[in-house]
Formats: C-alpha cells, structure tokens, sequence
C-alpha cells in the first residue's frame, strides 16, 4: 500500500506519522530476537530508504539544513546495516543465477564461489548483530 494521508489530515501531520510508522517498521526488524537477520536488514533498509523518500518530498518545508541534517542520520544508519548485508546478498545472486541458468550449467557450477560466499556470511553473523544495535540506536 501506498502512502496516504488520513481523512482532514494536515500533510505535515501525515508526512511525520508515516515516518514515525517507517522508524518503528525499521527498529522492528532490527530486534535483537529476530530469526533471520538478513532478512531483517533487507528490510530495515528498505524502511530507511521510504523515510529518506519521504524526506525529500518535504525538503522545501524543512528547510535545506534541517532536510540535510535528517537525510544524512538516515543515510548513515541505513550504512551501518549495508555493509553486513552485502555477504548475504551475494549468496543471494548465485543461487538465483543458478536456478535460472540451472538447464544450462552443471549442478555445482557456481560450488567454488558460493561456497566462501556462504562461509563469509556466516562469519559475519556477529557484525551483523552489532551492525542491527548501532543502527537501532541510531534512528532511535
């Protein structure tokens, strides 16, 4: 669903709700209880990204220092988490290039770059962790 304004809602007064909904989406998937933290990042990032959206479509009503300001916590939040999310994602790539290709190549094709692959994301479930806390704390 799209973004909307409430019945007789001031856009100012929708556009602060409907960041404060991304903000508490965001610090949701960060929890430190959740079961898959790839996911979870994926999609705290992509509640960062609809905040900053959201952002920019008010930028003349707050102001070049204010939008600057608020854009910039945001962005470096959203930094914290993409760092660790790029091993993930990775091994994300080579499965799906493997299902789709997979009448075209043989079954272990991509077994000598998915197999680090796999190993580095899980080494980094530590980073992933601490990267989930700071960025929590950060739009907190």
């Amino acid at each position: 669903m799209g973004y909307r304004l409430r019945d007789k809602e001031a856009p100012t007064d929708g556009v602060k709700r409907m960041v404060l909904e991304q903000i508490d989406k965001a610090l949701d998937h960060l929890r430190p209880t959740v079961r898959n933290k790839d996911e979870a990042i994926h999609d705290a990032r992509v509640c960062i990204k609809k905040t900053r959206a959201l952002l920019r479509l008010i930028r003349d009503l707050l102001g070049n220092k204010v939008y600057k300001s608020e854009n910039t916590a945001y962005r470096d939040a959203a930094r914290k988490l993409s760092k660790v999310r790029d091993s993930a994602a990775l091994v994300e790539i080579v499965d799906k290039l493997t299902e789709h290709f997979a009448d075209q190549l043989s079954k272990g094709a991509f077994g000598n770059v998915r197999g680090p692959l796999l190993r580095s994301k899980r080494e980094r479930q530590e980073d992933k962790t601490r990267a989930m806390a700071e960025a929590a704390k950060s739009l907190r």
